[in-house]
Parts: structure tokens; sequence; C-alpha cells
């Protein structure tokens, strides 16, 4: 799990993960491709003025073998964006 506050933009920045061959490894065998999928909540908080998401938002990785030794991640996202700028607040990311 990972906590981190939004900018004063609104936009929200978490660790970069990394992948790699090992990621392509189940169950003893190496496969093509597999998904790894994500969740986005907002922590809740008090300042007035602000209403707090309760929505989850997923957000699913692809990693894909190109061929020893390279794979490559694609990332999708079911999230909106809000157009007003907010307070400073936690978002957290459980896998």
């Amino acid at each position: 799990i990972e906590t981190v506050t939004n900018t004063a933009g609104g936009s929200v920045v978490f660790t970069a993960l990394t992948y790699d061959q090992d990621d392509l490894l189940v169950d003893g065998e190496y496969v093509k491709s597999r998904m790894f999928t994500y969740t986005m909540t907002e922590v809740q908080g008090s300042a007035d003025g602000y209403t707090y998401a309760s929505r989850t938002y997923g957000i699913t990785v692809t990693v894909v073998d190109n061929g020893a030794p390279s794979i490559r991640a694609c990332a999708s996202t079911a999230c909106c964006r809000s157009r007003t700028p907010r307070p400073a607040r936690s978002m957290q990311s459980t896998t």
C-alpha cells in the first residue's frame, strides 16, 4: 500500500512500478503475458466545502514478453479527473 498527497493542481503521482521477466513466472512456468490489477481510493478527509470521492478506481497493467530479455508494460485506467482545484489530501493504492 502506498499513500500519497495530491498536488495543488490535483495530480496524484505514485512511485513508479517496475517489472521484469520474473513477473511472467506463474506456477514455475513463464507465460507470454500477465495482468496486474491495482486499485486507487481517496482517503476520506474533513476539509470544509469539499466532497471526497468514495469510488474505487481500477488500474490494470499488462506485462508482455517481447522476447528475451525484453518485456513491455502497458497500463489502462478508469479514472476521472476533477476540474476544480482541491485541497491536499491523501490517496492510497492497494494491490
